[in-house]
């Protein structure tokens, strides 16, 4: 499975940043290509984990492709899955 990984310095905190993140509902108002986005599952695993499973369309000119994701939040460890 093909795996991506990237550091970057920000000015904001771990915690604001995982809430920018975290707020997947958001995404079309903030990420490039992002023209819809639908939440399908959300569910509380206890302990401050969290799992969504949404639907994510990208537009690009003609193009336009519907990807789902399965987002795995773990606000305790700061940490999110995708």
């Amino acid at each position: 499975m093909p795996t991506f990984s990237t550091k970057r310095r920000v000015r904001h905190s771990a915690t604001e940043m995982f809430d920018l993140v975290a707020d997947v509902e958001q995404y079309p108002q903030f990420v490039p290509m992002c023209s819809a986005l639908k939440v399908r599952q959300r569910t509380s695993g206890g302990e401050g984990i969290e799992t969504i499973v949404a639907d994510m369309t990208v537009s690009f000119k003609l193009v336009r492709e519907t990807f789902r994701s399965r987002v795995t939040l773990e606000r305790p460890k700061l940490q999110i899955l995708v």
